[in-house]
């Protein structure tokens, strides 16, 4: 009975550790001058991202849309999607977003991309401290 208890213990305590791991992006855009994401290089023009205040995100290396758009949304709260439309210039896309205030302390976002309505399963995540 005790070997049992130690291994449901030893499984606990490791699936503990790896969703702590997973709290950790290997990238993010707030952070680091951009980040690359299946194959595709997203940046932004006045890092970091704040709430209540505009920015600019830049999208590379990306084919041809028709209607690129961004959904924005929160991972760890539901505050409702932020959509805002992306402007080809030369080869990158650019999108201009707003974020409204959040009370959470530790805010984690998504930024996906849909062409027209459609995701082309393409996302981002970035984290947000208040």
């Amino acid at each position: 009975m005790q070997k049992l208890m130690l291994v449901f213990l030893i499984i606990f305590l490791s699936s503990c550790a790896d969703k702590e791991e997973e709290k950790e992006l290997k990238c993010s855009i707030n952070k680091d001058e951009f980040c690359i994401k299946d194959n595709i290089k997203y940046s932004l023009k006045n890092r970091p991202i704040r709430f209540m205040q505009e920015s600019i995100l830049f999208i590379e290396c990306l084919k041809n849309y028709d209607n690129l758009n961004i959904r924005i949304y929160g991972l760890n709260m539901d505050m409702g999607v932020l959509k805002a439309q992306a402007v080809k210039k030369d080869k990158i896309y650019e999108v201009e977003f707003l974020l409204n205030f959040c009370f959470v302390k530790d805010m984690r976002y998504r930024i996906e991309l849909f062409n027209g309505e459609k995701s082309l399963k393409k996302y981002i995540d970035f984290d947000m401290k208040r």
